[in-house]
């Protein structure tokens, strides 16, 4: 039974390792790597969070983007993207409210997130991609997993125009 979102990525990529999993104009990426880019990224991480921890990704939309949310949820964690475009106190009143230990970002985002004056620790995607997986602690980590466990967080304006997260499960998604 799948009770997982990486159940999906998994035996997509036992199905279908050399299709492409995602595009977008720069570069690509087939669903084998997809997988192993997020054991690379999920086993950075998971020397950093705890379970169940909310990870802020500042960064815009890419095949990048969608490795590193996928190595969040190995890791045990949940994702929230921060919309880079947003004005620069919405987005500090929501790193606020989560409370985030970590962020993880890319280069290209660096000067941009300085603005937002997060003290938190700031991970950069590409250094996360250079990690070597450690497939035993992750999956340690997947056999704790639950259905119900949040798989990433999103946040509303509201009528007062403060911004309200809402966390999604698993199970939800699936």
């Amino acid at each position: 039974m799948t009770n997982h979102i990486l159940d999906y990525l998994e035996q997509t990529a036992a199905k279908y390792p050399d299709r492409i999993a995602f595009a977008d104009e720069h570069t690509a990426c087939t669903y084998q790597e997809l997988k192993k880019n997020s054991e690379r990224i999920g086993t950075g991480l998971c020397r950093i969070i705890s379970r169940n921890t909310p990870v802020p990704v500042f960064m815009e939309k890419s095949v990048q983007t969608i490795q590193v949310l996928m190595g969040i949820v190995r890791a045990g964690g949940f994702y929230v993207m921060m919309d880079i475009h947003q004005p620069s106190l919405r987005l500090q009143s929501i790193l606020d409210i989560l409370q985030a230990d970590c962020l993880i970002t890319s280069r290209m985002y660096e000067k941009e997130l300085e603005q937002l004056g997060y003290k938190g620790k700031v991970l950069l995607a590409e250094k996360l991609l250079q990690t070597e997986p450690e497939i035993r602690i992750l999956e340690g980590i997947r056999r704790q997993a639950k259905d119900t466990d949040p798989l990433y967080g999103i946040f509303t304006s509201g009528s007062t125009g403060t911004p309200k997260g809402v966390v999604v499960s698993h199970r939800s998604v699936i």
